[in-house]
């Protein structure tokens, strides 16, 4: 009988979920989704803030209160203004296991998800109501 040193049925990931944030009226849906996501693969979490400087407040709130409750799920956390919110969010596909973006509400979104869906280097899961 072959042993593993490791528990096989939750295999850790090293490539982070990647969480994408357009606006804080969907943060919620997408850090709840994203931190289970994280937490369910053991990879750790990136999450980027691709808000306008105007729109951004109350996110940092938001993420410290879903890192409370996941605390086993290692946190970056970065934010951009100054590039596209779709050019921000897709260049960090690259390297993720899972991007998890909002369900798009207003247009902006809409045209943000599908801009960074087409180009996505990893699955992409929208998240929302």
């Amino acid at each position: 009988m072959t042993t593993f040193p490791y528990d096989v049925s939750t295999p850790t990931v090293d490539n982070p979920v990647l969480a994408g944030l357009f606006s804080p009226a969907s943060a919620d849906d997408v850090l709840r989704a994203a931190f289970a996501e994280a937490d369910r693969r053991r990879a750790p979490l990136t999450v980027l803030i691709a808000a306008p400087a105007a729109v951004d407040t109350g996110l940092p709130d938001a993420i410290e209160r879903w890192a409370e409750k996941y605390p086993a799920v290692a946190l970056t956390v970065s934010k951009s203004s100054a590039v596209d919110p779709a050019i921000f969010v897709t260049a960090a596909t690259g390297g993720c296991c899972l991007a998890v973006l909002p369900a798009p509400v207003t247009t902006l979104e809409s045209a943000l998800v599908s801009a960074v869906t087409r180009r996505s280097r990893c699955p992409v899961l929208t998240a929302g109501r």
